[in-house]
């Protein structure tokens, strides 16, 4: 499979590939890049435009991430496990498919958004699982730098839509 990809895999970035054959929407495979480690499922077959409306919403809704100050002192596996035991506000992103097979949460303080993921304890008994971060991954993302790959990747995905296509046959 030949992807592209938006940004850096070592900073931040978008892998992606649109299948031409889909119809009216941008169907195709994403997964996302923060510091060397992926989040999603290369291999799944989603809808693009609804990573790239979940990605657009972390920007405008960044208040509602704000990290409270109670866990300012925590290391990063206590926020982890404090945010997956549902006993705090809701931390969770990207509630789509192509994404399922983590655990996954952000954050945002002080102009950067902090993730948190894992592979779901569930999935690690799979065999296909065996190419996916097994252990806790993080990353801080500056906040210019998340725009404008989440922005560039809204950009593709306009493109894709106004050029013409003809019908499947």
């Amino acid at each position: 499979m030949k992807t592209n990809i938006i940004g850096d895999i070592e900073t931040f970035g978008i892998e992606y590939l649109i299948l031409e054959a889909a119809p009216i929407l941008p169907y195709g495979h994403c997964r996302i890049w923060l510091m060397g480690n992926f989040l999603g499922d290369i291999e799944d077959t989603i809808f693009l435009t609804s990573t790239c409306s979940s990605l657009e919403g972390l920007i405008v809704y960044r208040e509602k991430y704000m990290l409270d100050r109670h866990y300012f002192s925590l290391s990063k596996q206590e926020r982890f496990e404090l945010f997956d035991s549902g006993e705090t506000k809701d931390y969770g992103f990207l509630y789509i498919e192509g994404y399922d097979a983590f655990c996954k949460y952000v954050y945002y303080r002080q102009n950067f958004f902090y993730f948190l993921w894992k592979l779901n304890p569930q999935l690690k008994e799979k065999d296909d699982s065996q190419d996916f971060p097994q252990e806790l991954c993080s990353a801080e993302i500056s906040l210019p730098i998340y725009e404008e790959v989440v922005g560039k990747f809204r950009k593709v995905l306009n493109d894709f839509l106004d050029v013409p296509r003809l019908p499947n046959l």
